[in-house]
């Protein structure tokens, strides 16, 4: 809720400048009736870089780049060796059908077609292990 009131009133900040900059450089009567093509360029970008801001005030966009900074040293970036990571992926699949048959084991009474489902299963895996 705090954030929609105070995403209101920067909003609100942003159309009472726009209204403000339009009024003030408004040309008198004899003039030109619309703006230079230059003036209207530098308001465009004034309003972009208003939205620009609002929209991460109201994101929070700040708030994380501010946590990320304070926390960075906390982190470590490391690159990833995908033969590790498909051996532990491999690990895991395994531990999950061992798991699948001995529950199979213990209650026979499963369908045949859970049964047949595990057979596939440890037929793929034996698949990706001579891979």
């Amino acid at each position: 809720m705090a954030i929609c009131a105070q995403s209101y009133g920067v909003f609100c900040l942003l159309t009472i400048q726009t209204v403000l900059i339009i009024c003030v450089s408004t040309p008198t009567a004899g003039t030109h009736l619309f703006p230079q093509h230059y003036t209207m360029i530098h308001w465009a970008g004034r309003i972009e870089k208003e939205l620009e801001k609002v929209l991460q005030h109201v994101t929070g966009t700040q708030q994380m780049r501010s946590i990320y900074n304070e926390k960075k040293s906390q982190f470590e970036i490391k690159r990833n060796n995908p033969k590790d990571l498909v051996e532990r992926v491999a690990r895991d699949i395994s531990k999950l059908l061992n798991s699948k048959r001995k529950a199979l084991e213990q209650r026979p009474e499963i369908s045949w077609v859970a049964q047949n489902q595990l057979r596939l299963y440890n037929i793929l895996y034996a698949v990706s292990q001579s891979q």
